[in-house]
C-alpha cells in the first residue's frame, strides 16, 4: 500500500466525524543476517507496515494500531472513533500538534537502500574468515542488519509530514580462550550508510577485547577513579535521558524530578540533542507527533535546561513540547533523536596514565534505580589501573554509586568521540568512586 501525506489530509478531513483525528502510518524493510560460529545461520527479510490513529473527542481519547493496516483506512478512524465513547476517563491530551512543519522528508543512502543480501552476507563471512584463525580466538559470532523506514503522518489540523531514513548495524561477539581460561566481548557499530560501516575493525576490536579480558581477577576494596569507555559513558547518560522523561516524571519514576534550572553535574559535562547527525539513522525532522524536533541544550555549565515533552506531559506539566513524542511497542511516550556530548581533550589511553588508582570500565550491563538514581554495578569488561598503567582485566568487581553523584565528580572529558544506539559520547574519568572487589 503507497500512504503519503496528501491522502492522509484528505482522509481526516473528510472523515466527517465530530472528533480531531492523527494519523501515522510507517512502513519498515529490514534484512537480518546471523554469523553462529563462521557459518552463516539465519537470513530473514521482514517488512512491515503499520497505521496508528487517534482521535480526541470530548476531552477522551481513543488509540487504535493496525499492521498490515486495512485497505479502507477510513474504518480505522471509525473504530478509533467509537472507542472514544467507551473511553473510562478524561485524563487525555486537549488537542494535537497545529504548527506546520518545516521538514518533510530526511535523507537516504543509496549503498544501504539498494544492498544486495548475498553480497552482504560475502563481507562478513570475509570479516570473520580474516580472524578464525587468530591466536586465542575460540569462535565468533556476528550479525549485520540493515533497511529503510518511512513514516508519514497528518492530522485535522492540517499538519502533515513525512520523512525516509536508512539504518546499518554490525556487531561482533568473540570468545578467547587459553587452557580452562574463557573470555567473551562484544562489540558494534552502527549507522546510515551499509557501506561505510567496518566489519574487520568490529570484529577486530571484540578480538582485542576478549583476548584482554583473559586472567581476569578481582581487586580490594578501594575509593579511586573510573575511567569510562565512551560506550560506557552513553550507557550511563542514556539512564539520565530516559529520567528526564516528562512522563515518567508524571508518573513518580524519575531521579531527575525537580532538577531543572539546577545544577545537576559537573560543568565539564555539555550534552545537547541534535536533529542532525552526519551518517547517524536517528536523524529526522519531527516526531511521531508531528511536532517540531530541534536542536537544544539538555546540560549546559551543569545546569539541567530542559525536560523532554510529548503534548501530553508538556500539558499536565505546563510546559511547552518539545519534540519527543515518539510510539513504542504499546503507547506513545518520550524518545530522542540523536544525544551528543561535546568532546574535551586525549585519547582514552592518555586519561588513563592520570589515573593513580582506579578502573577502566569498558562495559556494564547494569542500570541504575530509576527512582532514586542509585547505581551497582558489575564490572562486565573492564581493568585495573594503578600509577597511570592497566594491570590486569577484571571480574567480581562492582561500582557502588548514585548516577549524579558519579556525574558532579567528573574531572575529565575525553576526545575521541562514539556514536553507538544514537548517543555521540566520548570517555569522561570520574574520581571519588566507591570499587568494591572480592580480592
Amino acid at each position: 500500500m503507497w500512504v503519503d501525506s496528501d491522502s492522509l489530509i484528505r482522509l481526516v478531513k473528510g472523515s466527517g466525524l465530530d472528533a480531531e483525528f492523527e494519523v501515522r502510518y510507517s512502513e519498515l524493510k529490514a534484512t537480518t543476517l546471523e554469523v553462529e560460529k563462521s557459518v552463516l545461520k539465519r537470513f530473514s527479510v521482514r517488512r512491515m507496515e503499520t497505521a496508528v490513529v487517534r482521535c480526541l473527542r470530548a476531552g477522551k481519547l481513543g488509540v487504535v494500531r493496525f499492521s498490515p493496516p486495512p485497505k479502507g483506512l477510513r474504518s480505522m478512524l471509525e473504530h478509533a472513533y467509537h472507542l472514544t465513547a467507551a473511553a473510562g476517563s478524561l485524563d487525555a491530551q486537549a488537542h494535537f500538534a497545529d504548527r506546520p512543519l518545516k521538514s518533510r522528508v530526511a535523507s537516504s543512502v543509496a549503498s544501504t537502500m539498494e544492498a544486495d543480501a548475498g553480497e552482504v552476507a560475502k563481507r562478513v563471512l570475509e570479516a570473520v574468515k580474516t580472524y578464525t584463525a587468530e591466536s586465542l580466538v575460540h569462535f565468533i559470532n556476528a550479525e549485520a542488519g540493515y533497511g529503510y523506514r518511512r513514516v508519514v503522518g497528518a492530522n485535522t489540523n492540517g499538519v502533515s509530514g513525512e520523512w525516509l531514513g536508512c539504518f546499518a548495524n554490525f556487531s561482533a561477539e568473540v570468545s578467547s580462550k587459553r587452557g580452562e581460561d574463557q573470555a567473551s566481548a562484544s562489540k558494534s557499530h552502527e549507522g546510515s550508510d551499509l557501506g561505510a560501516l567496518r566489519f574487520e575493525d568490529t570484529i577486530g576490536e571484540a578480538v582485542k577485547l576478549s583476548r584482554g579480558m583473559l586472567g581476569a581477577t578481582s581487586t580490594s576494596t578501594f575509593t579511586g577513579m573510573v575511567v569510562l569507555s565512551p560506550e560506557a559513558t552513553g550507557a550511563l547518560l542514556s539512564s539520565v535521558v530516559e529520567a528526564l522523561s516528562g512522563i515518567k516524571i508524571l508518573k513518580g519514576r524519575s531521579f531527575m524530578a525537580g532538577k531543572k534550572a539546577m545544577c545537576v553535574v559537573s560543568p565539564l559535562l555539555r550534552m545537547r540533542e541534535e536533529v542532525r547527525v552526519d551518517g547517524s539513522p536517528y536523524n529526522r525532522g519531527f516526531d511521531d507527533e508531528l511536532i517540531e524536533t530541534t536542536t537544544k541544550p539538555i546540560i549546559d555549565g551543569g545546569e539541567l535546561k530542559t525536560y523532554l515533552h510529548n503534548i501530553y506531559s508538556a500539558e499536565k506539566m505546563g510546559e511547552a513540547p518539545t519534540g519527543n513524542g515518539f510510539i513504542g511497542a504499546q503507547d506513545l511516550g518520550v524518545g530522542t533523536t540523536n544525544i551528543v556530548v561535546d568532546a574535551g581533550k586525549g585519547a582514552v589511553d592518555e586519561l588513563i596514565s592520570h589515573v593513580r588508582r582506579g578502573v577502566y570500565l569498558i562495559r556494564t550491563g547494569d542500570r541504575p534505580n530509576p527512582a532514586s538514581g542509585d547505581l551497582s554495578a558489575m564490572v562486565s569488561a573492564g581493568y585495573y589501573v594503578e600509577d597511570g598503567s592497566i594491570k590486569h582485566p577484571l571480574k567480581e568487581t562492582m561500582i557502588g554509586v548514585n548516577i549524579l553523584d558519579l556525574l558532579r565528580s567528573i574531572v575529565e572529558v575525553g576526545g575521541e568521540r562514539v556514536m553507538l544506539w544514537g548517543y555521540l559520547t566520548p570517555p569522561i574519568v570520574v574520581d571519588g568512586v566507591k570499587i568494591s572487589g572480592r580480592a
